[in-house]
């Protein structure tokens, strides 16, 4: 459960709640662990100041990485640390190479939506 207030014991506390913040809360508490999250200014605040291209970039990598680490942590525990290294070593290389196409195509999109 991902909670921005503490009353009861909880297993995790989480500092900023920028992007890498969020994606952590997210993954524990998919886990099922009792997550708080705070951050000085509103959560997510820091995306405002990023262009579009970066936030859409990094969402992508979110949605494709955060769960895939938790499917790896089942995985490893089901069959083997090295076949999952391998899954995790092909899932990050095609997350880079869309990422990096969203970076430089993204600003097109914008130029022809504008």
């Amino acid at each position: 459960m991902l909670r921005t207030t503490a009353r009861d014991p909880l297993d995790v506390a989480v500092v900023g709640a920028g992007p890498a913040g969020i994606g952590v809360s997210a993954a524990l508490a998919e886990l099922d662990l009792d997550v708080w999250l705070f951050d000085r200014e509103a959560v997510g605040a820091s995306f405002r100041a990023w262009p579009e291209e970066m936030v859409l970039t990094a969402v992508y990598l979110a949605g494709v990485s955060l769960p895939c680490l938790v499917t790896a942590m089942t995985v490893a525990r089901e069959v083997s640390v090295r076949f999952v290294a391998g899954m995790l070593a092909r899932q990050s290389a095609a997350a880079c190479v869309v990422a990096a196409l969203l970076a430089h195509v993204g600003p097109l999109f914008g130029e022809l939506l504008a």
